[in-house]
């Protein structure tokens, strides 16, 4: 029974990822004018630093599914673009922590408003029971997955 459970969840799982690219995802691709123009995996690392504040480079690689030299391409292009900086840890010199600068911070929030104006057209036609419904099923998810 168990077995059939979690093959479920691996169907949900792989039918849901490519509907929230299609219908979530999109929004880090509109034009909002906010500058510098990010791609999405530099997005995507931007909200990942915001959320965890301080990263170790290995860790950012597997939230984002990126192999070491990839992932140090992208940190060097948002060091670039000052969104980002490497800080070296005092107690051990051989990790080095990602972080938001303060330019980084205001971005990502910029970024966060935009998207939730997308987000707004989204969930216009949406019944609130059925937005009631999503939020609750997304508490869940997100805790749980935090669980494992």
């Amino acid at each position: 029974m168990k077995e059939e459970k979690i093959r479920r969840i691996n169907n949900l799982l792989f039918e849901f990822m490519p509907l929230y690219h299609q219908k979530f995802a999109v929004g880090f691709q509109r034009d909002d004018g906010i500058e510098p123009k990010c791609s999405k995996n530099q997005l995507r690392t931007l909200f990942i630093a915001k959320r965890e504040q301080e990263i170790l480079p290995t860790d950012l690689g597997k939230c984002l599914d990126m192999q070491k030299g990839s992932l140090t391409t992208l940190i060097d292009s948002l060091e670039e673009m000052k969104l980002v900086q490497r800080v070296r840890d005092p107690q051990d010199r051989r990790k080095t922590w990602v972080s938001l600068t303060e330019k980084g911070e205001k971005y990502v929030a910029a970024k966060r408003e935009a998207l939730e104006g997308h987000f707004q057209e989204l969930f216009q036609a949406i019944p609130d029971e059925q937005i009631d419904e999503f939020v609750k099923s997304l508490d869940f998810i997100v805790e749980f997955m935090d669980k494992l």
